[in-house]
């Protein structure tokens, strides 16, 4: 018994510290949240000059604003009876009506209009075309010369080698200058068109590119090609081929070299395509051409070559195209969209009636560079890089 009472009063004692301390937690507890109640209540009394102040102020601004709007109520009421009390100087015999627009008309501007879009447009062009000497289009060329136009080469924006056409090039270009090379052929009829002298009207007309592109085209075709320049006054193809300019067909038709030092093949064409450029510079340069040094050259490069393409100078500056032309099949006269003068139909006319019977034709070149003549031909275009100086350059001047 002593031993289970003792037990129960171990077991008592145990249960009531449990219960004094839950009961301290409890207090614990309480007296926290008392404490924190009283600081909340210390702010806001620590506060309560703050709030009374602001109060203070809102009071004031409520003053000023029914003091104003008391000052304006009034005013506004002044002015009232003011404007009430004024007597009007005028009254209102008839109400407005409505008439319609009486000036300006508007059938008659719209007339107007019409007849200025229709006629300043007309007059503009008319006063460009007359003003513009250079060759137009297709149309112009045809209508102005009877000489017969074997082909086009397109505008080209960006020209970045002298030479368009290749075995793999199916560019329009490249295309164009294949339809002129099969144009040449269907010429000859029964007999082939061996050489070509190809001359333009005017320094930059693009008879260089045309020749040397022409020259290239009958290469593709495993035809022993040459390529001639026989501009002996300002040449410039060798120094685009990056070819030696010093040895060429002026050293030939003074003696100072043989045909064959002078003749160089261009290594793209599988030695179908060759090229003599014009060599030193010739102050007698008609008297050379028209030597007999320069038939016998071409009898034997007739010979050796299946075609050969003479280019020359421009015919409207020198006589050598003139002196050349005994030595060619045909001859092709480049000429030059928006950059040619129209003065060539009046030489090409002049021309026709005194030989007749020379197998002269046009080609246009440059075509579609200027919008107003593009359309329906679906035209390319390109840029010369080289060209000619003027005129008096073609003549020479001795230092």
């Amino acid at each position: 018994m002593v031993v289970n009472i003792n037990n129960q009063i171990r077991k008592l004692r145990g249960e009531l510290l449990i219960n004094v301390r839950n009961l301290k937690q409890a207090y614990t507890i309480s007296l926290n949240d008392i404490s924190r109640k009283d600081a909340q209540l210390n702010n806001q009394i620590r506060n309560v000059p703050q709030l009374e102040k602001n109060l203070v102020q809102i009071n004031r601004n409520r003053n000023v604003q029914e003091q104003l709007y008391s000052f304006l109520l009034q005013k506004s009421e002044e002015a009232a009876v003011i404007r009430a009390s004024n007597i009007a100087d005028s009254r209102t015999i008839v109400k407005a009506r409505s008439l319609g627009a009486i000036s300006p008309k508007r059938q008659l501007v719209w007339l107007f209009s019409i007849l200025m879009s229709i006629i300043m447009p007309v007059t503009i062009i008319s006063l460009k075309d007359f003003m513009d000497h250079r060759v137009g289009d297709i149309s112009q060329v045809k209508q102005n010369t009877s000489l017969p136009l074997l082909g086009i080469i397109s505008h080209v924006k960006k020209l970045k080698t002298s030479v368009v056409i290749s075995p793999h090039s199916r560019s329009l270009v490249s295309e164009q200058i294949r339809n002129i090379r099969t144009s040449i052929n269907f010429l000859g009829k029964e007999k082939e068109v061996k050489t070509v002298l190809v001359t333009s009207f005017q320094p930059g007309d693009g008879k260089s590119f045309v020749s040397l592109n022409l020259a290239a085209g009958y290469a593709l075709m495993n035809k022993k090609t040459l390529m001639l320049e026989c501009d002996l006054r300002r040449p410039h193809l060798a120094q685009e081929l990056g070819l030696d300019t010093e040895k060429g067909i002026s050293n030939v038709l003074t003696g100072q070299l043989s045909l064959d030092d002078v003749v160089v093949e261009i290594n793209e064409f599988e030695g179908n395509l060759s090229v003599i450029s014009a060599g030193n510079l010739a102050g007698n340069a008609a008297e050379l051409i028209s030597g007999k040094k320069m038939t016998d050259m071409m009898k034997i490069l007739q010979e050796r070559f299946d075609h050969i393409i003479i280019n020359t100078p421009p015919i409207s500056l020198v006589a050598d195209a003139s002196l050349l032309q005994q030595y060619a099949d045909i001859t092709l006269i480049v000429v030059r969209q928006d950059h040619t003068s129209r003065e060539i139909y009046t030489a090409l006319k002049n021309r026709t009636a005194e030989h007749p019977d020379d197998p002269i034709y046009l080609l246009l070149n440059d075509v579609g560079k200027n919008k107003r003549y593009r359309g329906g031909h679906g035209y390319g275009g390109y840029e010369y890089g080289y060209g000619y100086g003027y005129s008096k350059k073609y003549y020479y001047e001795e230092k």
